[in-house]
């Protein structure tokens, strides 16, 4: 969202029955905050200018307005983001529905990528699965981390180097490794 996105537009993007921000609204901020944080993983700036508004009583949710037009019921979220981006030194940039899905599911082999560096997933097509079936990805897409081996390994690396720059975190290892090899995740379930 700090490039540009607003939460429905995310949430519209990935096409899913279950999407991330509606979700967080379902499970309430504060247990997916607690979660991600428990992962070792920092909550995004304006999870937590949320969260800290539920301290004074305000809602802290993504979507304020239920049964109003999506655009509409996000309007109060969306006029925060212009002072999170100022304060993170990023500029909105207009996204198409393709862009936004094309990044999420990058960070998502990045995380994927970091399972499998640290020995919490064995097989990338492990992880393909449970994205499938946890998250909700469409079957067809093969996953996260099929989906990097066939945009290509540079490339999706170098999106996620790109994504780095506006404050996301840098590509795991296991990208240059795997590069430098010239192997892909999918070469990671044959052994």
């Amino acid at each position: 969202m700090l490039a540009g996105a607003r939460p429905d537009q995310v949430d519209a993007a990935l096409g899913l029955a279950d999407p991330p921000f509606r979700r967080a609204d379902r499970l309430g901020l504060p247990r997916v905050i607690g979660e991600l944080r428990a992962l070792g993983r920092t909550p995004g700036p304006l999870s937590l200018r949320l969260l800290a508004e539920r301290l004074v009583g305000k809602p802290s949710t993504f979507y304020r307005g239920e049964g109003a037009a999506p655009d509409r019921a996000v309007a109060e979220v969306t006029a925060l983001l212009p002072g999170l981006r100022a304060e993170a030194g990023t500029a909105a940039l207009p996204l198409s529905p393709a862009q936004i899905r094309a990044r999420v599911l990058a960070e998502l082999a990045d995380e994927g990528a970091a399972m499998l560096q640290s020995g919490v997933a064995l097989a990338a097509g492990d992880i393909d699965l449970v994205a499938i079936h946890a998250l909700g990805l469409p079957r067809a897409s093969g996953g996260p981390m099929h989906l990097a081996d066939t945009a290509g390994m540079l490339a999706t690396r170098a999106q996620l180097r790109g994504l780095a720059s506006l404050g996301a975190p840098q590509p795991q290892a296991l990208w240059d490794v795997l590069i430098r090899n010239g192997r892909h995740f999918g070469d990671l379930d044959a052994g």
